[in-house]
């Protein structure tokens, strides 16, 4: 999704069914009118303004950014890594008058969509970074990083010898709440599971305040 779209308006919500097995406790919800497009779309049931400040898509081009995940995949041990943004947005999260950098990027060989292969290939990597200032300095704060210096097969994933591959996408920035900051929505999919986190700024840190998915 574009973070920076925001549509107006109003849905209604059929009866919630569950997934069923294997994932009986998470629920689907049917709206009218159905979104026009394959896309993420988050309804909010809120008499507050759910996007306080601008939020704004930069390219992924930027060579900026792309050179902070180049230094950031390199400190994790990757050689000349290939780098390849998937979304770059500029926002201020919590009203400090500073805005946030949220960096989304992968790259997996074999991947089908949002899902990553069930084992990765050496230079594979999937992150979702925030560059925020904290108490005066510029911090680069991970909220999901899976990075692979060699490859890895399913067997080795199901004997937990090695991790998944992790792909991270940004959803959307939005106060969910109503106190005035924003939270960042965040999807995060391994092989036959994936899950929806949102991730709330305290202060000091992000919080995971909410989750829902399914999974094998």
């Amino acid at each position: 999704m574009e973070p920076q779209r925001e549509a107006r308006g109003s849905v209604k919500g059929a009866t919630k069914v569950s997934f069923d097995v294997p994932c009986p406790d998470t629920y689907s919800v049917d709206v009218t009118p159905a979104p026009n497009r394959a896309d993420w779309w988050i309804a909010v049931n809120a008499a507050w303004n759910p996007r306080p400040r601008a939020v704004t898509v930069l390219p992924n081009g930027n060579a900026t950014y792309q050179g902070v995940v180049r230094d950031f995949l390199t400190r994790k041990g990757l050689k000349n890594p290939k780098i390849k943004l998937d979304r770059v947005v500029r926002t201020d999260i919590d009203g400090d008058r500073q805005d946030e950098i949220i960096i989304a990027a992968t790259n997996f060989k074999g991947s089908t969509g949002l899902f990553p292969p069930a084992g990765g290939q050496a230079g594979d990597y999937g992150l979702l970074l925030v560059r925020k200032i904290v108490a005066g300095k510029l911090q680069t704060i991970e909220l999901g990083v899976e990075v692979f210096l060699s490859a890895t097969t399913i067997e080795q994933v199901e004997k937990g010898e090695q991790n998944n591959p992790d792909n991270y996408a940004l959803v959307n920035v939005l106060d969910l709440n109503g106190d005035g900051k924003m939270e960042i929505i965040m999807f995060n999919a391994i092989y036959e599971d994936y899950g929806v986190f949102v991730m709330e700024w305290d202060g000091k840190k992000f919080q995971q305040r909410l989750v829902t998915g399914c999974g094998a």
